[in-house]
């Protein structure tokens, strides 16, 4: 899905963790996307989906939508996004570290159930 050429806002939203209306709101008040229309459908773009991911992290940082704004307007898009995509990566990484060992755990509990079956249907 992260491969795609175009999004639809609900994509977008669903894929950042929004409701789509905010998406909306962010276009709004950020002049940040520039989304292609067809028909009553707005699709995004890969850069728009990042940009979505970035106005987030922002704001799940503790920067108001204002604050937000101020700092894109300070800041080149490109200087911020590999900040905020290392944290990402960083968030990823020990998300997957967690699931490696719940399944490491599940696959020794197994193991051990095998075992133990094995053993009691030999005997």
């Amino acid at each position: 899905m992260l491969n795609k050429r175009y999004y639809t806002q609900k994509e977008v939203a669903d894929l950042i963790g929004v409701n789509p209306g905010i998406i909306s709101y962010w276009e709004e008040k950020l002049h940040i996307f520039r989304p292609k229309k067809r028909g009553a459908r707005k699709l995004f773009t890969g850069t728009d989906l990042k940009k979505a991911l970035l106005v987030k992290k922002l704001l799940d940082s503790g920067l108001s939508l204002k604050g937000v704004k101020k700092k894109l307007e300070e800041e080149p898009l490109e200087e911020i996004m590999p900040e905020v995509f290392a944290e990402v990566a960083n968030e990823i990484k020990e998300i997957l570290d967690d699931t490696l060992e719940e399944l490491e755990s599940l696959r020794k509990f197994i193991n051990e159930r095998t075992n133990n079956w094995n053993s009691s249907r030999d005997h």
